[in-house]
């Protein structure tokens, strides 16, 4: 009976975590399993590009490897980023800086962060506005310099002076 038992919680858990990860989920199961207590579940929530902007809202003031989630998910509303970019931890500013639907605006926040590794994602995004990755290609941190070098979209001449 004991085994039957345990058996079957890792049968729930793992149907939930195949739900929570499946973009095709239904947005009203996605929003259920939101609201789960095991944290891991939530986090493939937060992950999946199908997850309503209200949740991704939501996952944004929550805990730390939500945060983090929501910063590195593509359909993370503007707005969301833009609130992210200002956390006072670095590696949600990362995820942020690297996320493809980041705005220009925020990734020019972004390029002036203290942290030599947020500015390193600027550099790396391959949507970050040129007039940026030129300021970059000028950073005094040589790190910087190179991811931004390694950009295809930063400018030959831009390129030399890294």
């Amino acid at each position: 009976m004991k085994r039957y038992i345990v058996s079957n919680i890792y049968e729930i858990y793992d149907k939930k975590r195949d739900l929570a990860r499946d973009e095709n989920t239904p947005s009203d199961v996605l929003a259920q399993l939101a609201n789960e207590e095991d944290t891991g579940i939530r986090l493939y929530v937060a992950h999946n590009r199908s997850a309503s902007a209200e949740i991704l809202t939501q996952f944004s003031k929550d805990i730390y490897p939500l945060k983090k989630a929501v910063a590195e998910n593509p359909s993370t509303p503007a707005k969301v980023l833009a609130q992210l970019a200002t956390d006072e931890n670095d590696s949600v500013r990362e995820r942020v800086a690297i996320n493809s639907s980041t705005p220009a605006d925020v990734l020019a926040q972004l390029a002036e962060d203290k942290d030599e590794n947020v500015r390193c994602r600027v550099g790396m995004n391959p949507n970050t506005p040129v007039e940026i990755l030129v300021q970059l290609a000028n950073d005094k941190r040589w790190r910087v310099r190179r991811f931004t070098a390694n950009n295809p979209n930063t400018p030959k001449d831009a390129k030399l002076l890294s």
